[in-house]
């Protein structure tokens, strides 16, 4: 029985691990593999601190390597089902079982790609699921954000900082952002919003 399965191969799943071991608990961490969203994209990474430009997969293999240096055993299997028993946990994978006294689920997350032509082409050459991250790549450029929710919303208003121009672009026929964020934009005098 493990102290502690970290389900995830990703930034929050190699923390997690690292943390745990150093806290001296009996951890694994299952993954099918490494690097999440960081690994997938051929893009740099340009705020992340201590290192002025890395690549995701770059950036990863040091995340690994880190956690690899902890005492904590690191299968690489993928998990289907985790059921409450006792007073822990069974995680099952194909025919392997093991047992916690607690899970943390790294999972991660992928952005929704739009699967418009140039879309897979353009990644990290226009295209960008994070404008925290490539904001200031677009400074001076006009921008199109794809969604008229409340993130559609909070993004323009923060590329705002950077750009002259945003269109933000929604399917539907409806805005769907609180009015609140809807009101920052309009604020801004940068974002006109296209429906439909």
């Amino acid at each position: 029985m493990y102290d502690l399965i970290i389900i995830g191969g990703g930034p929050a799943g190699i923390t997690a691990g690292i943390y745990a071991a150093r806290q001296g608990l009996k951890t694994a961490l299952i993954t099918k593999e490494f690097g999440g969203q960081l690994a997938k994209k051929a893009v740099d990474v340009e705020n992340y601190p201590g290192f002025e430009k890395i690549s995701g997969q770059d950036l990863i293999k040091r995340f690994e390597s880190h956690l690899r240096k902890q005492d904590i055993e690191i299968i690489k299997k993928e998990i289907g089902k985790i059921e409450k028993k006792g007073k822990g946990f069974l995680l099952v994978s194909g025919n392997d079982k093991y047992q916690a006294k607690a899970v943390i689920v790294c999972s991660g997350a992928d952005p929704r790609p739009l699967e418009v032509p140039g879309e897979k082409e353009f990644i990290g050459k226009g295209v960008s699921y994070c404008s925290i991250c490539d904001g200031p790549v677009f400074r001076d450029k006009t921008v199109a954000v794809i969604g008229a929710g409340n993130a559609g919303f909070e993004t323009a208003v923060f590329l705002s900082n950077y750009v002259p121009k945003i269109y933000i672009m929604e399917y539907g026929s409806e805005v769907e952002a609180h009015k609140a964020v809807q009101e920052s934009a309009k604020k801004s005098g940068k974002i006109e919003i296209i429906t439909n």
